[in-house]
């Protein structure tokens, strides 16, 4: 379980909340959607790290394992999809559950199988947390 206390990056397409013992990726390319996402999630205790593109994900993910990833699919640089695969292809990343966010119906059918859960796009804040705590056990 990792509780370090990240600075806080001034990249614009990535974003830390330092808060919360269980960290939690937020892959969403639409910014102001993500930072929502990682305030919500803040001040429910976890610690969220956003990432709005998917190449900048698969190097964050190289050397990172969060315990929760929240992962749209439709990403500029490398897709959800692919990123989905590398997670589920890394033994690191066994225990790590991924919750994928679409409005595509089709995506969210192929993703089934490999996220542990998904949701479709709009989503309310209760289903949002309902899911995250869902994964994380509490």
């Amino acid at each position: 379980m990792t509780t370090s206390n990240a600075d806080t990056n001034t990249n614009p397409n990535i974003g830390t909340v330092k808060t919360g013992r269980l960290r939690i990726l937020v892959i969403e390319d639409d910014q102001d959607l993500g930072e929502l996402i990682t305030f919500i999630l803040a001040e429910e205790g976890y610690q969220a790290d956003l990432i709005s593109d998917g190449t900048m994900a698969m190097d964050w993910l190289r050397n990172q394992t969060p315990n929760v990833i929240l992962l749209d699919i439709h990403l500029p640089g490398v897709s959800g999809l692919d990123i989905l695969h590398f997670i589920r292809s890394q033994e690191r990343m066994k225990q790590t559950r991924v919750m994928v966010t679409t409005a595509d119906e089709k995506m969210a059918a192929i993703c089934a199988e490999s996220a542990d859960l998904v949701f479709r796009k709009p989503y309310t804040v209760s289903d949002l947390v309902g899911g995250i705590n869902r994964l994380s056990g509490h």
